[in-house]
């Protein structure tokens, strides 16, 4: 677990750019083979967003908490609509997706 209490599950996510657990919250961030065509103003995305709530607390990466899902929401996000300090992030291999992502 980082300082922030970030736990890193990128490993168990092969197709994903970053995955991570916080506490009882889930994150994932994947860039689509091809893009996603059903957002409400009908534009076409590129990434999507996994969020999950969790019944356990994220401890340890290899603690696969993250299958035990209370609920969850995707999101579908256009390359332009994604914080550019993420993308920085997600090159230099730094990024924590809760500075980010607001989940409430």
């Amino acid at each position: 677990m980082s300082a922030e209490g970030v736990v890193d599950y990128t490993e168990s996510f092969p197709n994903a750019l970053a995955a991570q657990g916080r506490g009882n919250n889930f994150l994932a961030l994947t860039r689509l083979e091809t893009p996603y065509k059903g957002r409400v103003d009908g534009k076409p995305a590129t990434y999507a967003l996994d969020y999950r709530w969790l019944s356990q607390s994220c401890q340890d990466s290899d603690d696969e908490v993250y299958v035990c899902v209370q609920g969850n929401e995707n999101t579908y996000w256009q390359r332009k609509e994604l914080p550019v300090a993420l993308l920085a992030a997600l090159k230099t291999g730094t990024v924590n997706l809760f500075d980010h992502f607001n989940l409430f």
